[in-house]
């Protein structure tokens, strides 16, 4: 088996969860403090973000759908609702294709692809890939 981050891939179920908790009360936290839409979605659905404690919370919150998203982003609204950082802190501007109707975009910042990077370094990993191998040295079976 080969790991990329032995110590965060092969750390016990309980430590893993614990991980886990801590990022969701980290994102959660942030949502409220940083996205215009968030501030007023869990005002309006009474939901204090602090509430939120462990992944297993996130199974009793209401779904956000993507249509809940393109209502929340130009053309129908002025702005984005879902933008949660300064322009100044956006390294890339996204969207979807929008073959559902209306593209959805995405802004994502430095840390979000260093995070990307650590999860696809991961998945090249656990698949055999290292550094100087190409997709030829990696057996085929099936």
């Amino acid at each position: 088996m080969h790991y990329h981050n032995p110590d965060i891939e092969t750390m016990p179920r309980g430590d893993l969860d614990a991980l886990i908790d801590e990022r969701v009360r980290y994102t959660v936290e942030y949502a409220a403090g940083h996205s215009p839409f968030y501030r007023k979605w869990f005002a309006d659905n009474h939901i204090a973000p602090g509430d939120i404690r462990e992944h297993e919370d996130l199974l009793d919150l209401p779904v956000i759908s993507g249509a809940t998203i393109c209502e929340n982003q130009p053309p129908v609204t002025g702005h984005y609702l879902f933008k949660s950082a300064s322009c100044d802190d956006i390294f890339t501007i996204h969207e979807t294709s929008g073959t559902s109707g209306t593209p959805k975009a995405f802004f994502l910042m430095w840390n979000d692809w260093e995070r990307y990077a650590e999860k696809y370094a991961r998945s090249f990993a656990s698949q055999g890939f290292t550094r100087g191998t190409g997709w030829r040295s990696v057996p085929v079976t099936g």
